[in-house]
């Protein structure tokens, strides 16, 4: 081997030795190493911020991140189920930087403090706001690690940011200032309702809306589709109003009946409830004692919606006279007190109003304590108001209202029990008659404000004659669920039995559900319960009136212009009663303006009846017999029967001449007397001649017609004496 071929030999050794190290010393992928990521942390301890409903403060957070910088980040705070509101940008700033309003990232090693504006709900409760399990509000920021990759970097809080809400305003709370109620409901009376509330909290009640409950209980029932008004929003110290229009039922009885007006409300987006009592006097149907000199009755009663441990509360109530007379000696009282367990804050169980003047109201208050470890439960308290007529009578009322106690020491027996109710219904048809079919809607609501109702069973049934009954399939169908305030449709096709009477019938509706609660050791437990609700659905029969044999004269031929008897038969042929029924005739017969009152007429009677008429005119007269009644719902309804009859004119005349009677039109074929058409003397008289002129004319008319009847007799005698006379020959 030639040196040339060495030297090349020892560089390419050489070079393929400086390969081999260079290839062991070439860094290794990116892939191969782990991303540095950001970290951020509260730098050092800072107080929970102190603020007022209503307040928006200045917040400025400071932060310190490490390991790496956090590069245009994206700051998200999350106040969820707080009562605050972010209401700015979020700024970053530095104490060495003079504004915040260039700085886009936090470096290393550097405080960097976030800027922002909270607003505070005027709903905001008192207490400390410090995030799940005390960790504080949670504060992230969306940026960047050293591959550049888009990650979430969460706030480590060794010391929470916090707020802490130092004062609160008072809820809304809503007292009954007037009502409007008719002094006595009889049975099957129609009726209004009416109520004015305030709101007596520091809060505006937003969505207020109303219904009325235990309308079954006190044997009332809605007298239209909707039981549910909507006020809207109600501020605070103002007032807002509902009517509602009710109906009583067949068997009221004589006492003072109470229901309830379910007051709706949302503050800060969340539903609350409230209830408070109505009351309305009412009388049975047999009672004869419905109109009294004195009736001072209690309008209002109000107290706390719910009482606990170591309250202290006020019961405010409102009498009114409302009696024609002035009454005197009014005193109220409250019993039952002491069995409920509170603690009056009086000597005297009674206060006395005086003298009470007709129409005007006034007001009594009682005040009590709740003891500590007081028992739950619904705490009945008797109100009795005592005074004295203008006759010297002494006179009392009593009513019992309910006091919901809830103790903060007892162990609660449920979460909250949702309750379900029948908001409106609808048969989709204008008049349910016996017999028809009808698609029966009806839209259910859970009222309560949070509480979920589960698996629920719906049944509709009938009353006991089973008046409404399922067309196909079954009378019972599955909700799944209803949360707190949700509504829903439901529809069920049904149909009337067709022998049943006009009038009111039951429909019950049935609710079997299900709904989370806690035990007696506080579990979370699966509990149920079961209401009925009642409606009274109208359904009407077809009535069959019917009249027969309508018969004007009795015992001779009824006269123009003279008082007859007509008499009918008249039977009510339907499954139900017929009401208040009259009868009275139109056409060419007058009654005087009288009609025949016949009454009430039981299903599948009748009889025969007699009314005095006077036809107006001669020859044959056409009349309309009129039967007006009320059905059992006391819709009026009329029946008409036309009828006629032929009447003697007392102007005509009437000739026997031993074997002829003129048949009225006097040997005329028109029956006009010889006088043109449209030329009779009723006629005639109208156009100007004398009455006597015409009584002259129809005394010649008929002297001239004797005479003729004469001749024509003596020409028939003479005609006969004559063939006579030739069969002798």
């Amino acid at each position: 081997m030639n040196k040339m071929s060495k030297k090349l030999t020892r560089l390419f050794s050489v070079l393929l030795m400086l390969a081999v190290v260079f290839a062991g010393s070439v860094p290794a992928k990116a892939a191969d190493y782990t991303p540095t990521v950001p970290d951020a942390k509260i730098y050092g301890y800072i107080d929970p911020i102190e603020v007022e409903p209503g307040q928006t403060v200045d917040v400025k957070l400071p932060v310190r991140v490490s390991s790496y910088t956090i590069k245009n980040p994206v700051i998200k705070i999350d106040f969820s189920g707080t009562p605050f509101e972010l209401v700015s940008d979020i700024k970053l700033s530095r104490d060495d930087m003079k504004e915040a309003t260039n700085l886009t990232m936090l470096s290393i090693a550097k405080v960097t403090y976030l800027e922002f504006q909270v607003k505070v709900s005027e709903a905001a409760r008192k207490g400390t706001y410090d995030g799940t399990d005390h960790k504080g509000i949670p504060v992230s920021f969306v940026t960047t690690d050293s591959f550049n990759n888009y990650i979430t970097v969460d706030l480590e809080q060794p010391s929470p940011f916090a707020f802490k809400v130092t004062k609160e305003k008072a809820f809304p709370t809503f007292v009954i200032t007037k009502t409007d109620v008719p002094d006595m409901v009889k049975p099957e009376d129609s009726f209004m309702v009416g109520i004015k509330f305030q709101n007596k909290g520091e809060l505006e009640a937003d969505e207020v809306s109303v219904i009325l409950e235990k309308l079954t209980d006190a044997g009332f029932m809605p007298d239209s589709y909707f039981n549910e008004v909507k006020v809207g929003d109600i501020a605070s110290g103002k007032s807002g109003s509902a009517d509602f229009a009710l109906r009583a039922g067949m068997g009221l009885t004589t006492a003072v009946q109470q229901v309830n007006a379910h007051i709706s409300f949302k503050v800060d987006g969340k539903t609350y409830e409230e209830e408070l009592p109505v009351y309305i006097q009412t009388a049975g149907k047999d009672d004869e004692k419905q109109v009294m000199i004195g009736a001072v009755r209690l309008m209002s009663a109000s107290m706390p919606k719910v009482i606990a441990d170591g309250d202290n509360f006020t019961v405010n109530l409102t009498y009114k006279n409302t009696s024609d007379e002035n009454v005197s000696d009014v005193v109220v009282q409250i019993d039952g007190y002491d069995t409920a367990g509170f603690i009056p804050d009086f000597f005297y169980n009674k206060v006395e109003l005086g003298n009470l003047k007709s129409g005007k109201s006034k007001n009594a208050s009682f005040k009590f304590k709740a003891p500590d470890e007081i028992v739950s439960g619904s705490k009945p308290l008797t109100l009795k108001v005592t005074y004295t007529t203008a006759t010297g009578s002494t006179l009392s009322d009593t009513v019992t209202i309910y006091a919901d106690v809830k103790s903060k020491t007892a162990a609660p027996t449920t979460s909250g029990m949702p309750k379900l109710l029948v908001m409106d219904y609808s048969t989709g048809v204008e008049k349910l008659m016996a017999g028809s079919e009808f698609d029966f809607t009806f839209r259910v609501k859970n009222t309560h404000s949070s509480a979920k109702a589960e698996n629920i069973k719906v049944t509709v049934s009938s009353s006991a004659d089973n008046t409404f009954s399922i067309i196909q399939g079954s009378a019972s169908f599955l909700i799944e669920s209803l949360a707190g305030g949700e509504e829903k449709e439901c529809t069920i096709p049904l149909r009337v039995k067709g022998d049943v009477a006009t009038g009111g019938y039951d429909i019950n509706i049935e609710f079997d559900y299900e709904y989370a609660g806690l035990d007696e050791k506080k579990n979370v437990t699966s509990l149920s319960n079961k209401i009925t609700e009642t409606l009274k659905i109208p359904v009407y029969s077809n009535d069959r009136p019917m009249v027969n044999n309508i018969q004007v004269g009795t015992w001779e031929q009824p006269k123009s212009n003279e008082s007859t008897t007509m008499s009918f038969e008249f039977y009510n042929m339907g499954k139900s009663p017929l009401y208040n029924v009259t009868a009275t005739v139109e056409g060419d017969f007058t009654t005087n303006g009288a009609m025949l009152m016949i009454g009430n007429v039981e299903s599948g009677t009748g009889q025969t009846w007699e009314m005095d008429v006077t036809p107006t005119m001669g020859g044959t007269c056409s009349g309309t017999l009129i039967i007006s009644y009320e059905d059992g719902n006391g819709n009026p309804s009329t029946y008409e029967m036309p009828f006629s009859a032929d009447v003697q004119d007392m102007g005509g005349a009437i000739i026997d001449d031993g074997g002829m009677i003129d048949d009225g039109n006097m040997g005329f074929e028109d029956g006009n007397m010889g006088f043109e058409d449209g030329m009779m003397p009723e006629e005639g008289a109208k156009k100007g001649l004398p009455l006597w002129a015409w009584i002259a004319i129809g005394v010649g008319a008929a002297a001239v017609v004797a005479a003729v009847v004469v001749i024509v007799v003596k020409v028939r005698k003479k005609k006969k004496g004559d063939l006579d006379f030739d069969e002798d020959d």
